[in-house]
């Protein structure tokens, strides 16, 4: 069983039992993949990420974040069509 290594991210501990400790949620995982899969696969693989976390701040006409402002940093959202779906936080699975 392969695991990053918690001091260097870039390590790979073999036989390690090393697990995350925090859960993370879904679009950071996906985040993460879209920006490391093809530097470690050697340019092998890659992985679109289209996607934009969106959170009730929205709603909130006090802060800073609105609909406006989303779709003028992610233009493609008035271009494609679109899943939205609540974002899931991924936890510690398979213990062994």
């Amino acid at each position: 069983k392969l695991v990053a290594s918690i001091c260097n991210p870039r390590a790979v501990c073999v036989n390690c039992q090393v697990m995350s400790v925090k859960p993370i949620r879904e679009h950071t995982g996906k985040a993460l993949l879209h920006k490391w899969l093809g530097e470690y696969s050697g340019g092998k693989h890659s992985y679109a990420n289209p996607g934009v976390l969106v959170n009730p701040d929205v709603l909130d006409k006090t802060s800073g974040q609105t609909w406006d402002t989303i779709t003028d940093a992610n233009p493609w959202l008035k271009e494609q069509k679109l899943v939205a779906k609540p974002d899931q936080l991924i936890k510690r699975r398979g213990k062994a």
